[in-house]
Formats: C-alpha cells, structure tokens, sequence
C-alpha cells in the first residue's frame, strides 16, 4: 500500500452525524441518499464516512456520512433537522488507497497511521475519512477505499 500527502480541495457537502454501532453506519448514508432522492439532490462524488478516534474497546463509534453537492445547492434549506449542508475547508492529508474487504480496512488505517509517523508528521485532527470510490453490491472484496487523515509537520 503506498501512501503520499497530498492537498484536498474545498467541498460542499450534506452531512448526517451517527453515534451508535459501527456496524449501522450505514443508516447515516442511508438517510442521505433518501434526503437526495427526495429533494432531487445528485451526489458529486463519492461518498465519504468521517469517523472520530474512539477508546479502544468503545461500543459506539462518532461519524459523519458526507455526500459532496454542486455549489449551486449552497444556500438550499435541507428541510431536514438531520441533514447539514456544510463548506469543507481544504486541507492537507496522508492518504492511501485501500482494495479488499471492509472488515479489513483497520489494517490499512494503522498502516496510514504508522507512515505518518514515520514521515514526522503529526495529525491536525482526531479523525479520519473513508472515500468510497467502488462499492459494488455484493463483491465485498472488490471494494474501493480512499483513507485520508489530516496532518501537519511537526
């Protein structure tokens, strides 16, 4: 797996908080994908779940499900108390390209994590994004992740 830095583009996005098990995750993408079909709302890329750093042992994990949106929808009211349309800054981030099976995507991320340190750089944020670029139905193994973490020199 390699992994480089790279520098992230601003994006809008309609973003859905999750607190709960981590394997419902998927009811925060859910409920997304439902508030676009009803407001006639098309994604602009690949989902993405932002997950917060989390004890280990913890029952529940913090994420985020984002569907990045055109910039024609900036000012659209939601009409969701659920759904947030929010401006995401551009940043910096390791990344790395992960190809499997989801269960295994925690090996890739302490993979990540361990070339950030080697590379002497430090995390800017207690958090990591997962971009979904292929997820086809039922071809787990076939899946598509993009891992990026927020970081800054030391």
């Amino acid at each position: 797996m390699q992994c480089n830095l790279v520098t992230t583009e601003s994006a809008l996005v309609a973003s859905v908080r999750y607190r709960g098990r981590a394997l419902e995750v998927g009811k925060a993408f859910d409920h997304l994908l439902l508030w676009a079909d009803v407001h006639h709302v098309a994604s602009w890329g690949p989902l993405v779940g932002v997950y917060e750093d989390t004890p280990e042992g913890a029952a529940d994990v913090v994420a985020e499900a984002w569907m990045p949106l055109a910039p024609g929808v900036r000012d659209m009211d939601s009409a969701d108390v659920e759904v947030l349309i929010k401006e995401v800054p551009a940043e910096t981030v390791a990344c790395c390209t992960y190809h499997g099976f989801p269960d295994e995507l925690a090996s890739a991320i302490t993979a990540l994590f361990a070339w950030i340190d080697e590379q002497g750089l430090q995390r800017s944020a207690p958090e990591h994004r997962q971009i979904y670029h292929e997820t086809p139905p039922g071809q787990p193994g076939a899946w598509v992740v993009e891992i990026q973490v927020p970081v800054r020199p030391t």
